[in-house]
């Protein structure tokens, strides 16, 4: 618990002004110039956050049959 307090203090203090700032983008963004700009901090962190959320809405099994049907 006190590590994942850890990580939100870090997305509120980092990821958050990020986002408000000019270099905001989408965990999957509608195109992009080149492959080596795409996975930035910003795709790691907001989607390991989706991910999170998406495991927390649907519970454990209902995550893991997503998961397995995907």
């Amino acid at each position: 618990a006190v590590k994942r307090i850890e990580d939100v203090r870090v997305l509120r203090q980092v990821q958050f002004p990020e986002d408000a700032g000019p270099m905001a983008h989408p965990v999957r963004p509608d195109s992009y110039e080149e492959i080596n700009n795409f996975y930035t901090v910003t795709v790691y962190e907001k989607g390991a956050e989706v991910v999170r959320m998406y495991q927390t809405l649907l519970g454990r099994d209902g995550f893991r049959k997503g998961m397995d049907l995907y």
